[in-house]
């Protein structure tokens, strides 16, 4: 009935247990804390996998070490080719050995997961690797602990010391609580974080209410920018579930990252610029470009870009699809102008455009077509314009001229000189501009046409309240709702078009009051 009942673990070959004991050693000790802080990852098939690449590995290096001294013995002696045809042998059968080792690398890669897991701070590695010593120590430390009780005991039976050690500790624990309380926010913070996404967009969000809003996730590919940079994000802040998920764009800058990411996170509402009863993963291409209502793309639909967007947007059905909430295609919807996607109190994230009946400009629908957000915490607003040219400007100001006005402005169309016009600027008035940007050879503009619209913000904003990711890094915004924090990942401010502008130094920390 119980099989293991009466197991004993040290009865297996001493070299099993103490091979065992040495894996825990290193699990314990090294590779849980440590990966979670490097790799944001906690490989799990090491555990398996080391029983068997450990010693497989002492087989491999020995052997490739004798083949070795065998070709150098024989040289030495004028039998070069013999040592060279003993030494081909040797490696020949250690080949197989190789073969097996990296094909089981590779195996367990595959196979078992990798998952991402929160990042500890430094407070909680230390507290960790406490624990562990009192564990290892615990023998030590208890006949210490039992040794000062005796001596504190022994104080405390005198009546006089006593009193004078209650009459001091009262006050100091009463300064002790006032210091603790005086550090804690009064009212919690809002985070907004523009990620340095290259030629691509993605902004993370934290609620006061600690619910987390991912809008766009940069590029795909081989160097997806979900994998590299938006999964070890969540894993510094701690976000484990993805409430809200925004798509401004179909560009594949703005969607790429988007299906690693939710194959890794659940998410509770996907927010699209497309409209989920149009578009499904049953569609075939041409159906994809005729919904899209582009004529260019129409006109010309074996361009890369079509095909990439095509390819892109399938992916994404595909992750909303096999989320771990399963229920999440039946929360997915277009994102329109008035839809409210997330709303606490003092807080709102709403959609300012495209409108119900979509926009039809000249030129560039799609761009033209993406979804604004805006954000409004209390006196700190923020404008997300995602690809939006000067059409969509245009028209997005004669709609809603009064809602625009924005403390922090996410530049249109990553700073396009078609973009950001004068209009739109006065309309928004930001006194913080991010533009995210980056130069990707093939795909991007060049960094020469980010000048005209520099300029433009060159008037209203000072440097020290404007970035660029690609010179900046990523740009952190922290906000009680009353003013706000401005921090970038290199230290940088400033778009760099005028020595007369300056740029902030390095590390510097902005804290701007809104009046």
């Amino acid at each position: 009935k119980y099989p293991l009942k009466n197991f004993d673990f040290v009865s297996l070959p001493k070299y099993f247990v103490q091979f065992t004991y040495a894996q825990m050693a290193i699990q314990i000790g090294m590779m849980i804390p440590l990966s979670a802080v490097y790799f944001k990852m906690f490989p799990v098939s090491g555990i398996y996998a080391n029983y068997i690449a450990i010693p497989l590995i002492g087989y491999i290096v020995q052997l490739g070490l004798i083949a070795d001294l065998f070709e150098l013995l024989f040289s030495s002696i004028g039998l070069a080719t013999l040592g060279l045809k003993i030494a081909f042998l040797i490696n020949s059968a250690n080949y197989i050995f190789s073969k097996f080792f990296l094909d089981m690398a590779h195996f367990f890669a595959i196979r078992f997961p990798y998952p991402f897991v929160e990042t500890p701070t430094a407070t909680e590695m230390v507290l960790y690797y406490t624990a562990i010593m009192v564990f290892i120590l615990y023998k030590p430390i208890f006949y210490l602990l039992e040794g000062f009780y005796y001596q504190v005991r022994d104080i405390f039976s005198v009546p006089e010391v006593r009193k004078k050690i209650i009459y001091g500790a009262v006050p100091g624990f009463v300064i002790v609580l006032t210091l603790y309380f005086s550090f804690i926010p009064q009212k919690p913070n809002l985070k907004v974080v523009f990620l340095d996404a290259g030629f691509g967009s993605s902004v993370i969000i934290q609620t006061p209410k600690g619910k987390n809003i991912l809008i766009d996730g940069g590029s795909g590919g081989g160097w997806n920018f979900g994998t590299s940079t938006i999964l070890p994000v969540f894993s510094k802040y701690k976000i484990m579930k993805i409430d809200r998920l925004v798509l401004t764009s179909p560009e594949t800058g703005n969607i790429g990252g988007l299906p690693s990411v939710m194959e890794k996170k659940p998410v509770d509402e996907v927010w699209d610029v497309f409209d989920p009863k149009k578009f499904s993963l049953d569609m075939t291409y041409n159906q994809f470009l005729t919904n899209l209502g582009d004529w260019k793309l129409s006109l010309t639909p074996y361009d890369n870009r079509a095909s990439q967007m095509y390819s892109d947007y399938y992916e994404f059905l595909k992750a909303i699809e096999n989320n771990a909430n399963k229920d999440l295609p039946k929360k997915h919807y277009r994102a329109k102008a008035g839809d409210i996607i997330y709303e606490e109190k003092g807080l709102k994230l709403s959609v300012l455009w495209p409108p119900a009946e979509g926009f039809q400009p000249g030129e560039d629908i799609l761009d033209n077509n993406s979804v604004v957000l805006k954000l409004v915490y209390g006196k700190v607003s923020f404008l997300f314009t995602s690809n939006i040219k000067r059409d969509a400007e245009w028209a997005l100001i004669d709609k809603s001229s009064g809602t625009v006005k924005s403390t922090v402005l996410l530049a249109p169309s990553h700073g396009h000189k078609y973009a950001s016009t004068n209009e739109f600027i006065r309309a928004v008035s930001p006194e913080a501009v991010i533009i995210q940007f980056g130069y990707l050879k093939g795909r991007s503009f060049y960094e020469s046409d980010l000048v005209p619209a520099l300029e433009r913000y060159a008037v209203c904003v000072s440097s020290t309240q404007s970035c660029r990711t690609d010179t900046s890094g990523s740009v952190e915004i922290i906000s009680d709702g009353e003013k706000y924090n401005l921090s970038t990942k290199l230290g940088r401010t400033g778009f760099g078009i005028s020595s007369a502008q300056g740029e902030a130094g390095a590390g510097e920390s902005l804290n701007i009051g809104i009046q």
